[in-house]
């Protein structure tokens, strides 16, 4: 019996190293560029697990009362700033400061509407806004098809009588924002070698005017890359070849998205910096809160949800709910009131993000 224990106390131990390795290496994603070292920001996709196991052995070590509950604590303590991108426990939210205006700003990848009914899905989209009392919408994939043109779109959102609409060739993955509040100029951003863009217009929100960017940064890839594995391995005629030659275009695949992710994530940046207004940020980065890239963005503005959310956040639905990857970002003079991102299972595998803000009035 004690050989046994002692076995299982060196698993344990094995254990306790490994993943506080994976969560220390994940951790200096923020600290170290991709173009170092890919090593991290993939160390850095896991975090969620990772953290979750070193809670765990830390209250194993601690129950033990032995000197190992030093390990998953650090690597907590290092890795603070990645919870609260994840959980924040807030309880109410705060009153409007005075001299400001609430309004509502929402993001939502709608995976060009589903394509088979994309009209029934714009006009549910259109009503589930309406019912949040959204006045702004940024929208990434947003496609239209012969049976159901950009007139018939527009139609949908009605209720938002303001629109800027941009990536009208069919080889960009369209942007649009949809508005209560006039707006006003605008610009399209598109990324080399890329499908995806993002754009800028400003927003007058009661004679405050907003710089909103709307961003859809390099997308993975992996959802049709999933179901070509699958299918690899379901197959009896598939050969060991086959699958190998499937993992490498994959892996490729996510490495070039890495660091395509990081030249756009950089000249965003840039851009916000540049700005004459207050800034809002909102779309698919196709990040988690763990990576370079999301720490680059969040570099001189707030994060919505940690400044005004509450529970979990997640915003794929797929991979058991554990991918944060929509956001809204937020100058600091913009006052934070509530943050949330509802299920709403229409036609993407995304779910929107909706937040509330305090605008200071001119």
């Amino acid at each position: 019996m004690a050989k046994k224990l002692n076995i299982a106390h060196r698993i344990l131990v094995t254990i306790t190293i490994l993943v506080a390795l994976l969560a220390f290496t994940g951790g200096l994603a923020k600290y170290i560029s991709p173009r170092v070292s890919v090593i991290f920001p993939f160390a850095a996709l896991p975090m969620l697990s990772s953290m979750t196991l070193n809670l765990l052995l830390l209250i194993y070590w601690s129950i033990r009362r032995k000197y190992w509950t030093l390990l998953p604590l650090g690597v907590i303590l290092f890795n603070f700033s990645y919870i609260g991108g994840v959980v924040q426990l807030r309880f109410s939210k705060p009153d409007l400061l005075p001299g400001h205006k609430s309004f509502k700003i929402a993001t939502y990848n709608v995976k060009e509407f589903g394509r088979e009914d994309q009209a029934a899905a714009s006009w549910q989209i259109a009503e589930f806004m309406n019912r949040e009392q959204v006045d702004v919408i940024c929208f990434q994939e947003y496609q239209d098809y012969e049976h159901f043109n950009m007139d018939s779109m527009k139609m949908s959102f009605r209720n938002w009588p303001y629109n800027a609409i941009l990536a009208d060739t069919l080889d960009l993955l369209r942007l649009a924002v949809f508005s209560k509040f006039p707006v006003e100029k605008g610009e399209l951003i598109k990324y080399k070698d890329s499908g995806n863009c993002m754009m800028w217009c400003d927003v007058v929100v009661n004679n405050t005017r907003l710089r909103v960017f709307n961003v859809h940064l390099q997308t993975t890839g992996l959802s049709w890359k999933r179901r070509e594995i699958e299918q690899e391995f379901q197959s009896e005629q598939s050969t060991m070849e086959k699958k190998k030659k499937v993992f490498k275009e994959t892996f490729d695949l996510l490495v070039d998205g890495i660091h395509k992710r990081i030249v756009q994530a950089d000249n965003l940046h840039r851009l916000v910096e540049e700005s004459p207004y207050p800034v809002l940020v909102c779309g698919d980065l196709n990040s988690p809160p763990s990576v370079y890239t999301y720490f680059k963005i969040n570099e001189g503005l707030k994060d919505g949800f940690r400044t005004a959310g509450h529970g979990y956040a997640y915003t794929y639905r797929f991979y058991k709910h554990m991918l944060r990857l929509d956001y809204i970002f937020h100058s600091e003079s913009l006052q934070g009131i509530d943050y949330y991102s509802p299920e709403l299972d229409v036609c993407s595998d995304h779910n929107p993000v909706i937040m509330q803000l305090g605008v200071p009035q001119q």
